[in-house]
This record gives structure tokens, C-alpha cells and sequence, in this order.
């Protein structure tokens, strides 16, 4: 059975993620300002000429920033998705620490948990084609 439970155990290590996750989204929104100082290119690119499963991830996250979410979504489609979480669980911490204490379990059993590890394992290479797809490597 697929369980969703709010417990007060660890509102410390949700607010820490929230201020990275935070922290990543103004890193994409101040990325014009600061991109000489992140390194440029990618190794697996430049040695197999195809993108990697990573390619666009950053202004994936820079386009999210602008909220242009097509093409955010167009860049990298899981960097997307992250993002997304991201902002939801920044806006659940902020609601949390409001009203009150949390933490968030998440617990599967049986074939909830099976359709779950399917589903982590088939994300990196569904975004890989898609990647390919979207920077036209496929064509």
C-alpha cells in the first residue's frame, strides 16, 4: 500500500533541503550574472558528439527561473520535474513552518514499491531520448 504520513520528527533537515533547493533556483535565476565562473562544456559531449542524459540541465534550470517552462521542459524534461519539486517542497516547508512541525514519510509496499524502483530506473533513459530528441540527435 502506498502511504503519505506527516509526522514532527525532522523539520530541520526539510527547512536545510528547502534552502538549497532555493538556493538552486536563484543560482538559475542569477546565472547571466554569474556564468564565468561556472565551468563550461560537457566531457561526454565533446568526446561522443551526442548529449548526455544531464545535457541542458542548467539552463533547464535557468529557463524554469524566467519561468519559461516550455523551455525549461525542452531542455532537460527531469531537470523540469526537479524543479518543480523543488518550488512544492519549498512552498510545503513555508506552510509547515507556519501552521506547524512536519515531516513527510513516504513508505511503499508490495507492488507499489516495485512500480516505484521500475520507475527511478526508467526516468534516466526516458530523458536521454528525449534529450536526443529535443537537441536533435535523433533526426
Amino acid at each position: 500500500m502506498f502511504k503519505v504520513r506527516i509526522v514532527t520528527q525532522r523539520p530541520l533537515l526539510a527547512i536545510v533541503w528547502s534552502l538549497v533547493g532555493g538556493l538552486f533556483l536563484l543560482g538559475g535565476a542569477l546565472h547571466e550574472y554569474v556564468h564565468f565562473m561556472m565551468p563550461s562544456g560537457c566531457p561526454f559531449h565533446a568526446l561522443t558528439g551526442v548529449p548526455c542524459p544531464t545535457c541542458g540541465s542548467t539552463r533547464a534550470v535557468v529557463s524554469f527561473s524566467k519561468l519559461d517552462f516550455a523551455a525549461s521542459f525542452t531542455y532537460n524534461p527531469a531537470m523540469f520535474f526537479l524543479c518543480i519539486l523543488t518550488v512544492l517542497m519549498m512552498l510545503w516547508t513555508l506552510w509547515a513552518l507556519l501552521v506547524r512541525p512536519f515531516d513527510l514519510k513516504i513508505r511503499a509496499n508490495g507492488v507499489y514499491s516495485t512500480l516505484l524502483r521500475v520507475f527511478a530506473i526508467l526516468v534516466l533513459p526516458l530523458n536521454w531520448i528525449l534529450v536526443l530528441y529535443f537537441h536533435g540527435a535523433l533526426t
